[in-house]
């Protein structure tokens, strides 16, 4: 990894933990008081163990060196803690997305799904067909709580009143935005592959992806800063949003050509989920016949086999479109550069998020 993007990383992700396990600490202790012992405690403790010490802390990350960028500043524990909204809504989307895929490993290991089903089944033998149905719904809520600490850690934060409002209204904007974003690639996903364009996936991908990982984090930094160079504003947007369309590109390829072990959570589920990515989109274009059928057949079923996976990813890669998609990623990698090496300011930050889009199209996991 790039030397300024590897150190502001770990320096800032520790700093990130940390404040995170105080705040899931004290709300522990604040529902003791409460409740003293119930099966909610436990569940926020779940929530508590997802959290801390998982994850990349990308989002806040973002926002943070933003911030960092145009202010000069240390960061002080109520900036933190602000920007600290943004992982937990990251926390909170992701339990959601296992509910709607049904899956139970997140992080290499069970999530609240995963957990909760093995509980029930433990404790229920006789009902074990409850077991999963259950643990939905435990997930659903757990969701729900981790969604009122996205806003309890902002309103909590020491910072200025009119800034707090302006911080929840963008990350109101930010939800709206992925809600939009996964109702379309919902309905890409019953789609034949025929009907969706690459165009259709880009623009899905600017909703998901560039909203809520590198746009709306970005933004944030940018309104932590209280700035009011619009000029420089619209430089930053135009840094973030082709940043993340790039990198969703190579996450969709890390899901079908990444290693299990280094992505900690299982891979290649994109195709029994039916996604359309740009590399399926143009294999599926280049393909034969019966690759075109072997790829129908396929994408959307639960059921795919291993051997069936190994030979779409050998389509993939010989009709060139995993090349293809690479290609694509680093372009708008390169458009994401230009704009940010407009912006007049010459700091250790900018360097960071320089080396961030070179990262996230070169990275493994």
């Amino acid at each position: 990894m790039h030397k300024n993007l590897a150190s502001y990383l770990t320096q800032t992700k520790k700093a990130l933990m940390r404040e995170l396990d105080s705040y899931f600490k004290e709300k522990i202790k604040e529902f003791r008081r409460e409740l003293k012992e119930s099966s909610f405690i436990e569940l926020v403790e779940e929530l508590r163990n997802m959290s801390v010490n998982e994850g990349k802390m990308i989002r806040p990350t973002l926002a943070l060196c933003t911030y960092q960028m145009i202010t000069g500043k240390k960061l002080t524990k109520d900036i933190i803690r602000a920007a600290l909204s943004l992982e937990l809504n990251h926390k909170f989307l992701l339990i959601h997305d296992d509910i709607a895929d049904n899956d139970k490993i997140r992080y290499g290991k069970r999530n609240i799904i995963g957990l909760y089903e093995e509980r029930f089944a433990k404790s229920h033998p006789s009902r074990i067909e409850l077991a999963e149905r259950y643990a939905l719904s435990v997930s659903m809520v757990a969701g729900d709580v981790n969604h009122t600490f996205v806003y309890d850690i902002l309103l909590k934060s020491k910072i200025n009143e009119k800034l707090k409002i302006k911080l929840a209204n963008t990350l109101g904007k930010i939800m709206s935005a992925t809600a939009r974003g996964w109702k379309e690639e919902y309905e890409f996903t019953n789609k034949e592959i025929q009907n969706v364009s690459e165009e259709d996936v880009i623009n899905n991908l600017k909703y998901i992806t560039s909203n809520y990982t590198t746009e709306g984090p970005i933004l944030y930094g940018y309104e932590m800063s209280e700035s009011k160079n619009l000029k420089l504003l619209k430089l930053i947007n135009q840094y973030s949003i082709p940043l993340g369309i790039a990198y969703q590109i190579k996450d969709d390829l890390l899901s079908l050509f990444g290693e299990q072990e280094k992505m900690g959570q299982e891979i290649k589920s994109d195709i029994k989920e039916g996604k359309k990515t740009i590399h399926l989109l143009y294999a599926y274009s280049k393909a034969s016949k019966e690759e075109k059928e072997l790829i129908s057949k396929n994408l959307g079923n639960k059921n795919v086999t291993k051997d069936e996976i190994d030979k779409i990813k050998k389509i993939v890669i010989k009709t060139g479109a995993k090349d293809y998609s690479e290609k694509v990623a680093k372009d708008f990698i390169t458009n994401s550069l230009k704009s940010l090496k407009k912006i007049s300011l010459d700091n250790k930050y900018k360097k960071v998020l320089l080396e961030l889009a070179y990262f996230s199209i070169e990275r493994e996991k």
